[in-house]
């Protein structure tokens, strides 16, 4: 396994240098957001009534443990894609990744298709499947459930403005039963576009990494600014750095974060209902998105040797 200390310096340096151009990209710009009563009374009523995501959660049929086979059955049966892209192997695949995110996650699987299913297509993703243990269920759920609602996030997840983050919400629960009998969730993510920051990164020290980086520091300041507040914060008109406070991510990782050459893509976003009422450090994503790295390299999971 590897440890922290065989890591070269050199792998290192070239990530430092790539946090730094993602801190130099947040230079932000004063922004106001706005709400309609309407809005704000929804939000206010999916504050207490946060099981409905889970409750409401059609079942998919599916008896027995997760797998590609049986998604791929139940995406058939549920009409999620077009039934011809279920007409060939080749046309569309299922696969799980080895690769979590954060620690609500159990498994991941990701659902990729060939529009034309010609053989010598590239594999766009469709879907990302993520599979939730049964004691955190609910808990993602009620941030879903709350996040979705929110006055503040949902005019802002309809701006096709690459200077602002692309959110990628999860549309529903669906519920199903394992091996053992035991009800579980799953929750399907539209897919982001191009590619995840944990390829930017296998890329190495290059020119495509650091301009994915810079652009991630771009439109993270430019999302955390339009939230800004705290008391005394200097990038507000006061004078303390440390008590600007702002709605974060929660949960900033590269697995999370996409980016297609032009727009970043937010996925997986349930934790920044956590910070909706009770806003948090505006570094408490950038910190997070170099430790959990450098925690994966420890794990020999993330990056190759």
């Amino acid at each position: 396994m590897t440890t922290l200390s065989q890591i070269s310096t050199t792998k290192v340096a070239w990530f430092q240098k790539s946090l730094r151009s993602l801190l130099v990209g947040m230079v932000c710009f004063n922004a106001s957001a706005t709400s309609s009563l309407s809005q704000q009374q929804d939000y206010q009523e999916a504050l207490k009534n946060p099981q409905t995501a889970v409750l409401n959660a059609p079942d998919t049929g599916i008896r027995g443990d997760l797998t590609p086979s049986n998604l791929k059955a139940w995406l058939k049966r549920a009409r999620l894609l077009n039934v011809k892209l279920f007409s060939h192997p080749s046309c569309l695949t299922v696969t799980q990744t080895d690769t979590k995110g954060g620690s609500s996650t159990a498994h991941l699987f990701f659902v990729r298709y060939r529009p034309d299913c010609a053989r010598d297509q590239p594999f766009k993703m469709a879907f990302i499947i993520k599979e939730l243990p049964s004691k955190k269920a609910m808990r993602e759920a009620v941030n879903l459930n709350v996040l979705q609602r929110s006055p503040y996030l949902r005019e802002l997840g309809k701006v096709r403005n690459p200077s602002l983050p692309q959110m990628t919400f999860a549309e529903d629960f669906y519920r199903y039963y394992d091996a053992r009998g035991q009800e579980k969730f799953i929750v399907l993510l539209h897919s982001a576009k191009g590619h995840s920051l944990v390829e930017y990164l296998r890329l190495g020290n290059n020119p495509q990494t650091i301009q994915a980086f810079k652009k991630l520091g771009e439109v993270l300041g430019h999302f955390q600014k339009r939230f800004m507040g705290g008391q005394n914060c200097l990038l507000t008109g006061g004078t303390d750095l440390g008590q600007c406070t702002t709605i974060v991510h929660g949960d900033f990782h590269p697995n999370n974060i996409f980016y297609d050459g032009k727009f970043i893509y937010f996925i997986d976003t349930e934790t920044m209902a956590q910070s909706l009422e009770n806003r948090k450090s505006f570094m408490d994503d950038a910190v997070r998105f170099y430790a959990l790295p450098m925690y994966a390299w420890r794990k020999n999971r993330l990056l190759p040797h």
